[in-house]
């Protein structure tokens, strides 16, 4: 539900706006209103009518007629029933949970409203929540709602007193929590305010539900989380991370070794290093040559680093035994990586195991599509020769119907199809036939 309540007092009226239309518009929204309670009331009346009827008939008036329907099975009605109404008490509960919790938010604090504020909205949210309004500012009092930046004359400063601004109440409502004060002190800044129609601030299982069904109708909704809403999170729920906000990577948490098959092919140490001539360097440096793509699982070397392990190859040093120095760089090196891995905080392993992840996904998710492409390319290949055979058949048999039909050709007994000779052609048959083969007096094998 949202409710929209008009300031206390009434304000200035705009010279630009035409009072005259804005009540031409509100007459005929009122008379909308009235024809449809109208129809509301003829159709329940006529309904009862119904009803009334059939109870004097001896028949039942909440029986439903099926015969139009399709009648499921008896066990399978039962358990959709047993489903939706398993579905129904989950979301009572947590409902009524949510409730005993918003019923006592605001237990044991009293509260003094100051007169520039609407005193009537405090005091309805402040007695659903379980606190109490003082019509004075006595010594009971623990918070002072106030909408300016000093205090009202004849009002001083207590120390065990919170004056905070009427949108601290509101916020308070929306977290179903307890927020601190600061920010929302008499004369501070006020932090945004977030709508509970579009996000989910406490992350409430049945709010995200209500929430995700709003967005379905709406897709102009924006799904962004505002920084405001991670920082109540974070106050709620101290183990909170807004870089995974669902907790769908907690698992990973305390993982610091890498999966061996996806780690980076380790570039060159020092004491393994050679030379490069110019040439080399400037193959190096060239832009490679477009290749069909492949995907690999594990992650290639650079290009610089591929021609020193290719140099090493031919200068025959692979195989050649590491130094003790260079063995030792080497252990200290993969030490000094593992406890980076160990010393990083929370949230910046959170975001290295996720892009970790969401690399792999799209390894796999390119490599899918490959194969994707071959099996399009094999089926349209397929169909492709299917469709020119199929024209090319329709060529000959149409220049065959036209021959037929020209007289050209005719068909035997068999159905076969003979081409007639025509005089052009038996003069070109004479001549060919007096035409010498030039090559008849090789050998068998050059011809």
């Amino acid at each position: 539900m949202r409710w929209l309540a008009p300031h206390e007092y009434a304000s200035k009226f705009p010279s630009g706006v035409q009072q005259y239309i804005l009540i031409t518009f509100l007459e005929f929204y009122l008379e909308l209103v009235r024809f449809v309670l109208f129809r509301l009331e003829h159709d329940f009346k006529k309904e009862m009518d119904e009803v009334i009827r059939i109870e004097d008939e001896g028949g039942e008036p909440n029986a439903e007629n099926f015969a139009t329907g399709v009648v499921l099975p008896g066990q399978q009605v039962q358990g959709q029933q047993a489903v939706k109404q398993q579905e129904q008490t989950t979301r009572l509960q947590g409902a009524a949970k949510e409730l005993g919790r918003v019923q006592k938010l605001f237990h044991g604090f009293v509260f003094y409203v100051s007169r520039e504020v609407p005193v009537k909205h405090i005091d309805l949210l402040v007695q659903a929540c379980g606190g109490r309004v003082a019509t004075e500012c006595t010594a009971s009092v623990t918070h002072v709602v106030v909408d300016r930046p000093q205090l009202p004359t004849g009002m001083t400063h207590q120390p065990n007193v919170e004056y905070i601004q009427p949108q601290y109440v509101f916020d308070c409502l929306n977290a179903r929590a307890v927020l601190p004060v600061h920010g929302y002190k008499m004369g501070d800044v006020l932090p945004p305010h977030i709508s509970p129609f579009t996000v989910a601030i406490n992350q409430n299982a049945e709010d995200a539900r209500v929430i995700d069904e709003t967005k379905k109708s709406h897709p102009k909704i924006v799904g962004y989380v505002p920084e405001r809403v991670h920082q109540i999170r974070k106050f709620i729920d101290p183990s909170y991370s807004s870089v995974d906000p669902t907790g769908k990577i907690a698992d990973l948490e305390h993982e610091y070794s890498d999966d061996e098959d996806h780690a980076p092919a380790p570039e060159l140490d020092g004491g393994d290093d050679v030379a490069l001539s110019d040439d080399e360097l400037e193959d190096a440096k060239k832009l490679p040559e477009w290749k069909e793509e492949h995907v690999t699982e594990k992650a290639e070397r650079s290009k610089m680093s591929a021609f020193k392990v290719k140099k090493q190859r031919e200068l025959n040093l692979m195989n050649a035994p590491s130094s003790e120095t260079v063995a030792l760089r080497r252990q200290a090196k993969a030490k000094s990586v593992e406890d980076a891995k160990k010393a990083e905080t929370r949230d910046v392993r959170l975001k290295r195991k996720i892009a970790e992840k969401d690399k792999q996904e799209r390894a796999t998710r390119k490599m899918q599509l490959q194969v994707a492409r071959k099996k399009a390319a094999r089926y349209y290949k397929m169909v492709n020769g299917v469709v020119e055979g199929n024209k090319k058949k329709e060529m000959i048999l149409a220049a065959k119907a036209k021959r037929l039909a020209e007289g050209l050709s005719m068909v035997d007994a068999e159905g076969k199809t003979i081409v007639k000779p025509t005089r052009k052609n038996s003069k070109e048959g004479e001549n060919k036939k007096k035409t010498a083969n030039p090559y008849s007096k090789l050998p068998k094998w050059v011809r």
